[in-house]
C-alpha cells in the first residue's frame, strides 16, 4: 500500500471470504481509483425454503432499489452498499465521521456509501460471488424478520393469466405467456449471480406470492 494511504475492512463474521479477498479487492480500489468498494456476496443455500427464496429476495431488491446505479459518479443521491463486505479508505472514513454519523441508522451501511459519494469520493457496489459467500438466514423465522421488501413486480403475471384463461382472451393469454416468460428468465439470471442454480427460477410463483 502507499505509505500515506490506509484501509478500513468491514466484514461480518458469517462471513466466508477467500484467501486473497482483501488483496484482489485493495489492488482493484487502488487501480480505479476507489474511495471505497463494497461486494454483493454469494448466497449460501442449504434448505430447500433458503434456495426458493433468499437469492430471489436479495436480486429483487438489488433490481428494485437499482443498487448499480451506485457505480454511477454523476448520481451521488443514489447510494447502496452492503455492511457484510465493505472497504473503505481511512481518511475518506474519518473526512465523513465514521459511524458516529450513521449510528441511529438501520441501513448505516448504504448511509456510510452516501457520505462518501456525497463527499465527492469514487463508491463501488459490484459482484463479488467469487469472492465471497454469506449464509444470511440459518431458520424461516429470521429470514422473514430479515426479508423488508417484497416482490411485488412479480405479482402482475400471475392474475393476468389467471384472466386470461378464465376469458380465453388470447392477447391476454399472449401477454400474461410473454411476461411470465421474461420475470422467469430474468430471475434465473439474478439467481445465477448468487451462485445458486438458475434453475430455482422455475419456482418463481411460489416464491413471489410468499414473500409477499
Amino acid at each position: 500500500l502507499p505509505l500515506d494511504q490506509q484501509w478500513m475492512w468491514f466484514v461480518d463474521s458469517d462471513v466466508i471470504v477467500r484467501p486473497d479477498a482483501l488483496r484482489l479487492c485493495l489492488h482493484l480500489s487502488q487501480k480505479r481509483g476507489y474511495g471505497a468498494l463494497t461486494l454483493l456476496t454469494a448466497l449460501t443455500t442449504v434448505h430447500l425454503w433458503e434456495k426458493l427464496f433468499m437469492p430471489l429476495a436479495a436480486a429483487g431488491w438489488g433490481a428494485m432499489f437499482t443498487i448499480s446505479l451506485t457505480n454511477n459518479d454523476q448520481d451521488p443521491a443514489t447510494a447502496y452498499a452492503n455492511g457484510q463486505f465493505f472497504l473503505i479508505r481511512r481518511d475518506i472514513y474519518q473526512q465523513i465521521g465514521g459511524h458516529e454519523m450513521v449510528k441511529s441508522s438501520v441501513v448505516e451501511d448504504c448511509d456510510l456509501m452516501a457520505l462518501i459519494k456525497g463527499a465527492g469520493h469514487r463508491g463501488r457496489f459490484l459482484l463479488g460471488p467469487h469472492v465471497a459467500r454469506t449464509r444470511m438466514y440459518a431458520t424461516i423465522p429470521a429470514m422473514l424478520r430479515g426479508i423488508v421488501s417484497g416482490l411485488l413486480t412479480m405479482l402482475p403475471a400471475y392474475p393476468a393469466f389467471i384472466y386470461a384463461l378464465w376469458t380465453a382472451s388470447p392477447l391476454w393469454l399472449a401477454a400474461s405467456i410473454t411476461h411470465l416468460l421474461a420475470m422467469t428468465a430474468c430471475a434465473g439470471v439474478m439467481i445465477r449471480w448468487s451462485g445458486n442454480p438458475a434453475a430455482l427460477a422455475l419456482g418463481l410463483p411460489v416464491t413471489a406470492v410468499g414473500l409477499v
